[in-house]
C-alpha cells in the first residue's frame, strides 16, 4: 500500500463523519421546517376558531339585541292594545251611561211591556247552562229573547273563528238567532246595541275567549246575568273565580248549591252581595235527558272517553290525553264487544291543530284509526246529554264532565295525572264519587272498566248521592233564575213609577 492510499483510507473516516454532520444538519433544517410548516398551520387554525367565535359572538350579540327589539316591539304592542282597550272602554262607558239614561227615562214606559233578553253564544258546547232558560223565556210572554253567535278563541288558536259552528248547532236545536261575525267587532256590538236589550247573558267567565269588545265590563249598557257554564267551580287554581271576570258589575250571579256558593263568596270583591243559590240548569237537563248512542254496532256496554285540553303540564295540568291515547286505542282494537265514544274538549282540538307538523302527525294518526274502528266514534256537536243517558260508564281526566255525569248515579273512572290543580270543597266531592286510575298506569283501564261492570269493583252510590243532594236545591232552577230577572227588573220599575208618583 503506498502512502498516499494509507492517507486517503485514514482519512475516509473523517470524510463519513464529515457527511454525517452535514446529513444531520440538513435533517434537523428540515425538522426545523416541518415544526415551522406544523406551527403555522396551527396558528391559521387558531386564527381561523378565533375569527369563528368572534363571528359567533358578533351574531349572538345581534340575536340578543334583536330579541331585546322585539320585546320592546312586544311592550309597545301591549301599550297600544292597553291603549286601545281604553279607548274602547272610555267609548263604550259613555255609550253605556247614555243607555243607563235612556233605560232610566224609558223604565216606567216599560213596566208592563216585555224584557229583552240578549243571550250571547260563542261556545255551542256550553249551550246547556242556558238552554232552558231562553227556551222558557220564548214560552213567556214576560220577555223578549234574543241569541246571538259570535266568534270565539280557544286555547291553541290564533284567530277568533268558529261562529259557523255556533250558528249551526243552535240551527240543528231550531233556536233562532242573529249571526254577529264582522270583521271589525265594534260592528257587532252597535248591532247588539240596537235591539235595545235590557239583560245580557254571557256563557263564561273567560275574558280571552271572546273578542274584547265582549268583555264584562264593556257590555254596561245592559243589566248582566251569570250563570256558569260549568255547575260550578271545582279547583283552588285556574278556575277563573276572581281574575278573568268583572262580577262587580253584574247584577247577579247564579250559583248552584250552599257549597258553591261559599267558595264564588270567599273569592267575591262585593261579599256575596250579588250571588243567589239557584241551583243549575244543566243539572235537570242532564237527568232528564233521553239516551241516543251514535255508534252504530250492538255492542251492549258503552263507554264515553272525554279529554280535556290542559296537556303538557299547561293551565291546570288536568289533560292526559298523550299519556293515555295509544292504550285506549289498544283497548279499543283489542276489545271489539265494547264501544268507546271519544269527547274532546274543543280546545283539545285546537291546541291540536297548533303543534308542529312533526308533533301533530302522532295525534293525526290516532285519530284515522280511531275513526276507521267499527266500535269506537268522537262526539264533538256538544250535543252530549243523549250518550250520557244512553252509555254505561265514563272515562275522564277533567273536569266539568267528572261532576256531571255522576248526576246519572254512573260509574266514573277519573284519570289523575301529577302536578294538576288542587281541589277546593266542592272538588272533593265530586272527586270522592269516583275510581281514580293514574294516567301512569293506564294499562288497568281494562280490568277496572271490566270490574265496573260485573261488580266486583264496589260503585260509589253514597258519594253520588251527597253530590246530586248538592246540586238539587230546588227542582227547576231555571224557572227560579227567570222569575227572578222578571222580579227583578219590573219591581225596579214599580219602584220608580211609585217614586215619581
Amino acid at each position: 500500500m503506498t502512502d498516499t492510499q494509507r492517507h486517503q483510507g485514514a482519512r475516509a473516516p473523517g470524510a463519513f463523519r464529515h457527511v454525517l454532520r452535514l446529513v444531520a444538519r440538513a435533517g434537523r433544517g428540515l425538522a426545523r421546517s416541518t415544526r415551522r410548516t406544523h406551527a403555522d398551520d396551527q396558528a391559521r387554525r387558531i386564527d381561523d376558531l378565533t375569527r369563528a367565535t368572534q363571528r359567533l359572538e358578533r351574531a349572538l350579540a345581534e340575536q340578543v339585541e334583536a330579541t331585546r327589539r322585539v320585546a320592546e316591539v312586544a311592550t309597545r304592542l301591549d301599550r297600544v292594545e292597553g291603549l286601545a282597550t281604553d279607548a274602547m272602554e272610555f267609548a263604550q262607558a259613555a255609550a253605556g251611561n247614555s243607555a243607563v239614561a235612556a233605560r232610566l227615562a224609558t223604565r216606567v214606559v216599560r213596566d208592563g211591556q216585555p224584557i229583552r233578553v240578549g243571550f250571547l253564544v260563542h261556545n255551542y258546547e256550553a249551550w246547556g247552562a242556558l238552554r232552558r232558560i231562553h227556551a222558557l223565556m220564548v214560552a213567556d210572554d214576560r220577555f223578549d229573547p234574543v241569541v246571538f253567535t259570535i266568534p270565539r278563541r280557544f286555547p291553541g288558536a290564533d284567530t277568533f273563528r268558529d261562529e259557523d259552528g255556533n250558528s249551526a248547532g243552535l240551527t240543528a236545536e231550531g233556536v233562532a238567532h242573529v249571526r254577529l261575525n264582522d270583521p271589525e267587532p265594534s260592528v257587532d256590538v252597535s248591532r247588539i246595541k240596537s235591539f235595545d236589550l235590557e239583560v245580557i247573558f254571557r256563557q263564561s267567565h273567560w275574558q280571552k275567549d271572546v273578542p274584547g269588545v265582549f268583555r264584562t265590563d264593556l257590555l254596561s249598557f245592559a243589566k248582566q246575568y251569570y250563570v256558569p257554564y260549568a255547575i260550578t267551580s271545582l279547583i283552588t287554581e285556574g278556575g277563573g273565580i276572581v281574575e278573568h271576570t268583572r262580577k262587580d258589575v253584574l247584577a247577579r250571579q247564579f250559583v248552584a248549591g250552599a257549597v258553591a256558593r261559599s267558595i264564588v263568596a270567599s273569592h267575591d270583591r262585593l261579599g256575596g252581595a250579588r250571588i243567589t243559590l239557584s241551583g243549575h240548569p244543566k243539572v235537570r237537563e242532564i237527568r232528564t235527558a233521553g239516551p241516543h248512542w251514535p255508534i252504530a254496532s250492538t255492542n251492549t256496554t258503552r263507554v264515553i272517553w272525554s279529554a280535556h285540553h290542559a296537556i303538557d303540564g299547561c293551565w291546570n295540568g288536568f289533560g292526559t290525553f298523550p299519556e293515555v291515547c295509544d292504550e285506549m286505542l289498544a283497548l279499543a282494537r283489542r276489545r271489539p264487544d265494547l264501544d268507546i265514544l271519544f269527547s274532546p274538549h274543543p280546545a283539545l282540538i285546537t291546541r291540536i291543530d297548533g303543534m308542529t307538523p312533526a308533533r301533530r302527525a302522532r295525534f293525526d294518526a290516532f285519530f284515522r284509526t280511531w275513526d276507521a274502528l267499527p266500535n269506537t266514534g268522537q262526539l264533538r256537536s256538544g250535543q252530549y246529554l243523549g250518550p250520557f243517558a244512553a252509555s254505561d260508564l265514563l272515562v275522564v281526566d277533567g273536569l266539568s264532565f267528572l261532576m256531571e255525569y255522576q248526576l246519572l248515579k254512573k260509574p266514573v273512572i277519573y284519570l289523575s295525572r301529577p302536578g294538576s290543580s288542587p281541589w277546593n270543597a266542592m272538588g272533593e266531592m265530586v272527586v270522592a264519587g269516583t275510581h281514580e286510575l293514574p294516567s301512569a298506569r293506564i294499562s288497568g283501564i281494562e280490568a277496572l272498566i271490566d270490574g265496573l261492570r260485573d261488580g266486583s269493583v264496589p260503585r260509589k252510590d253514597a258519594a253520588q248521592q251527597a253530590l246530586i243532594d248538592e246540586l238539587t236545591p230546588r227542582d227547576d232552577p231555571a224557572r227560579f233564575i227567570v222569575d227572578t230577572i222578571h222580579d227583578d227588573l219590573r219591581a225596579e220599575a214599580r219602584r220608580d213609577e211609585t217614586a215619581a208618583g
